[in-house]
């Protein structure tokens, strides 16, 4: 089959190429399909330099905000992509779709619908789960069927259901309509030994556009091996990892394919997930003498001392980006952490002795956050100030699929304009401490 795999804007366009796209594209030429993919974010990134400053920003509000600007002020630029899709005559198109892309998504989809009603349309990414828009794409008949969760199995049954007859059976991961009916056919199935995926196609992708041109994502893992009561952590029901190895030997095919491009942002929940996984994989580049380099976020971890903090480092791991999320053990622990603010102190300063480059990220509102609270997120930054680089800043906001979200009656919620007054307080302190509020976790 001829499949169009497209990313629609907008999207930050700090973030590097989207990896799970990219898995999707690997595993369907694998499977002897003819795939292009559409990059439209980054794509139109360049084109449209009034939208410029506000895409460097990455406010979600902005970037939905954009989206329809976009569609009221251009509707012939929808016509031209629309165009190039079509020449490919393509027969399935698949659409990777975020919160802050998903009305240009689906204006997109359901013009080609209306030139070329033939063509099957697949909705997937992280808009897709059924509390987010998985099921609108279906009520506004421009999506045929929704693909939700881990998909590269999904995706193959999907394609031997339509092969047949155009029509899609029950199949775990997919949300269809029936007759009218829409129907959540439940979570997939996942895949369970990772060395088993392709390498991910990035050869698809136009990666000489992107913001940072000499990175690639990598992936360690899947799920998360830690349960935070505010993250959407049934989004990701097991954790599974790759082996070292496998890890290794994909680093080495990129060496070949792109010799100057030696800098991984791995894209898992956490990086150290496996802290076995990474010493192996440490020993490995060190024993090749291997030039590269490593960025991402990190859990602080007990067993993450000076000594195997700059094992690390001497393997390329070169900056990493921790969730601290609070400055009071009594809001880590109703949240799920499990480990003392004593020892994130001491794991953050002997990174900074080891020469890895420190962000923190910290939410302000989080469940049952006291002014008190509060006030010892800002100590930490001050008492702490000497081991950390850049900050990250945030307000708690609900996530679905997290255990708060479930259970709210369990939570007291922090009043919205309670947090936005803290999230200024927040900034102010950063700005006073002269330290930098993105996260420069990856240094190219």
């Amino acid at each position: 089959m001829k499949i169009a795999l497209i990313r629609c804007f907008w999207i930050p366009v700090s973030w590097p190429p989207d990896i799970g796209l990219a898995y999707i594209a690997a595993v369907l030429k694998k499977d002897g399909h003819e795939v292009s993919v559409f990059d439209l974010n980054i794509e139109f990134y360049h084109k449209m330099g009034e939208f410029r400053e506000k895409l460097n920003q990455g406010n979600r509000y902005i970037l939905e905000e954009l989206g329809e600007v976009f569609l009221q002020k251009y509707p012939d630029l929808i016509n031209a992509i629309c165009n190039d899709i079509l020449k490919l005559q393509p027969e399935i198109i698949g659409f990777c779709v975020w919160e802050t892309n998903a009305i240009v998504s689906r204006n997109l989809a359901k013009r080609l619908k209306e030139i070329d009603p033939s063509i099957f349309i697949i909705f997937g990414g992280p808009d897709s789960y059924p509390l987010f828009s998985g099921k609108k794409a279906l009520e506004d008949k421009v999506a045929d069927v929704v693909v939700y969760g881990e998909a590269e199995i999904t995706i193959r049954r999907v394609l031997d259901s339509i092969s047949k007859d155009r029509k899609v059976i029950p199949i775990r991961g997919t949300i269809i309509n029936t007759n009218g009916k829409i129907i959540d056919c439940g979570w997939p199935d996942l895949v369970e030994n990772l060395d088993e995926l392709p390498i991910p196609a990035w050869d698809e992708f136009p990666l000489q556009l992107y913001v940072d041109k000499n990175i690639l994502p990598i992936s360690f893992s899947r799920g998360c091996a830690y349960k935070c009561e505010y993250c959407p952590r049934e989004m990701y029901p097991k954790y599974r990892h790759r082996s070292a190895e496998n890890i290794l030997s994909e680093i080495e095919f990129w060496f070949g394919r792109y010799p100057n491009r030696r800098t991984f942002s791995v894209s898992d929940s956490a990086l150290n997930n496996n802290l076995k996984q990474i010493e192996k994989l440490c020993d490995l580049i060190i024993d090749k003498n291997l030039n590269v380099k490593f960025g991402g976020f990190v859990v602080p971890h007990p067993r993450m001392d000076y000594k195997f903090l700059s094992k690390m480092k001497r393997a390329g791991f070169d900056g990493f980006c921790y969730g601290v999320e609070s400055g009071s053990d009594r809001i880590l622990t109703k949240l799920g952490k499990k480990i003392k603010l004593e020892t994130i102190e001491r794991i953050i300063k002997e990174t900074y002795e080891a020469g890895i480059r420190v962000t923190v990220d910290f939410l302000v509102g989080l469940p049952g956050e006291s002014e008190d609270d509060f006030n010892k997120s800002l100590d930490f930054l001050i008492r702490n100030r000497k081991y950390i680089d850049d900050v990250g800043t945030s307000r708690y906001d609900l996530a679905k699929y997290s255990y708060i979200y479930s259970h709210r009656e369990e939570f007291e919620l922090v009043p919205e304009e309670v947090k936005n007054i803290r999230l200024a307080r927040l900034k102010e302190i950063v700005n006073s401490l002269n330290l930098s509020e993105t996260n420069k976790y990856l240094l190219s």
